[in-house]
């Protein structure tokens, strides 16, 4: 109904635009477009003079075009003052720059931020209520953010680190890819963690926007707005590879605690998968034969004499059956892991150093995994130089028969 309401709003005052003659910039582009690609939304006016330029094929540009806005319905414009470096907009027929915008009138501009100081007119249309209607009930629709195609339960195990956080300011497309394209920096302010550590000061990040075909794609989060961000890496209290993004509602929040008291935690759930991928000399499928007997360790119970069948490989080489040592933590309730059950597949994370036992240091249950090891070990999130993903493809000798560490 929402869909509805908004697109016979938007038709209605679009006619009344094209009846009374206004010719108003910007691309054409749909409404739902508009809004969600839009950082920037206001009501405002122009200001004189007008700078236009006229040197581009089929097209007309205002420069340098300062507003004075008098409302916001998305992001935040400081003092009530933006300038714009650009506004496109169409030629009059005749080949000369007529431009359409009249100092006074009350405008709806749609507004894309280039880089932190460099704005760009995306579109205008009239601030009429019924344009006004219709702009809030899009902005009303779900907000698909970051990770929407994520479930809640995987954000939750995957991430290292969990914090709410306030948009301050958000960044410019950086690297585009096929269907995606990676928006920063993106500068937030923590306001609470719920998983992990981390300090109280303003960070900067990077989030990835899928761009879907059927009109279903990611935004940006609003600046000026508290968010739930799911991150996979977290070094010298820097956040990394945001997974997922959520608003910051009490339902959400709610739903991110239960998630955590409901997280099936195994050997290793500290080390994130992106680490944990890297770091490992050997990752495979395999079945928890036997756990033996435990003993006792501070904050764990460790299982020194575990058996493991390989059933195959995913990274390094291995083979037949070997005997792991398998640690538990132990301790407060949202760090406690669980025993691995016995005769279960899993997918194990193996060390492999040289002339030293093997430490196996991560599990994961093998239904959970899905495909997180693959999409992990040739990462397209990987710096050439990342010092956490140096180590090499190992191999699991079946000749090591002494426990790991």
């Amino acid at each position: 109904m929402t869909t509805t309401v908004s697109v016979g709003l938007l038709a209605a005052a679009l006619l009344a635009a094209v009846e009374s003659g206004e010719r108003l910039p910007g691309r054409e582009e749909s409404l739902e477009a508009a809004v969600r690609f839009s950082q920037i939304i206001v009501v405002a006016q122009v200001v004189e003079p007008l700078e236009v330029d006229t040197d581009q094929k089929g097209w007309a540009a205002y420069l340098n075009l300062k507003l004075k806005a008098s409302r916001s319905l998305k992001g935040t414009f400081g003092d009530g003052v933006l300038v714009l470096d650009e506004l496109p907009f169409h030629q009059s027929p005749n080949g000369g720059a007529d431009p359409p915008l009249k100092a006074g009138t009350d405008y709806l501009i749609f507004i894309h931020r280039d880089a932190p100081k460099a704005l760009t007119g995306r579109e205008v249309l009239p601030a009429t209520k019924e344009m006004l209607d219709a702009v809030a009930a899009e902005l009303r629709k779900e907000e698909r953010l970051t990770g929407s195609r994520l479930g809640l339960d995987e954000a939750v195990r995957r991430s290292r680190l969990i914090v709410v956080a306030r948009v301050l300011e958000t960044g410019s497309a950086h690297r585009v890819g096929a269907g995606r394209a990676y928006f920063g920096p993106n500068h937030l302010k923590p306001i609470r963690t719920l998983k992990g550590t981390l300090g109280a000061d303003t960070f900067k990040t990077d989030f990835r926007i899928n761009h879907d075909s059927s009109g279903r794609s990611e935004q940006l989060p609003e600046e000026g707005k508290d968010y739930v961000a799911f991150f996979e890496d977290e070094q010298s209290g820097q956040a990394r590879n945001c997974l997922k993004l959520l608003p910051a509602t009490g339902e959400q929040i709610d739903a991110v605690r239960k998630a955590q008291r409901d997280e099936l935690r195994l050997p290793g759930s500290a080390v994130s998968d992106y680490i944990a991928s890297g770091r490992a000399g050997v990752i495979f499928h395999g079945t928890l034969v036997g756990l033996g007997r435990p003993r006792s360790a501070p904050n764990a119970v460790v299982y020194p004499d575990a058996k493991v069948r390989v059933t195959r490989t995913h990274k390094g080489t291995a083979e037949g059956e070997h005997r792991a040592e398998l640690t538990v933590a132990t301790g407060p309730e949202e760090s406690t892991e669980r025993a691995p059950i016995e005769g279960e597949d899993y997918v194990f994370f193996v060390e492999t150093p040289e002339r030293e036992a093997p430490r196996w240091f991560k599990m994961l249950r093998a239904r959970d995994a899905g495909t997180t090891y693959f999409i992990h070990i040739v990462s397209e999130f990987e710096p050439p130089d990342d010092p956490l993903r140096k180590s090499p493809p190992g191999v699991l000798s079946r000749s090591v028969e002494g426990p790991g560490r």
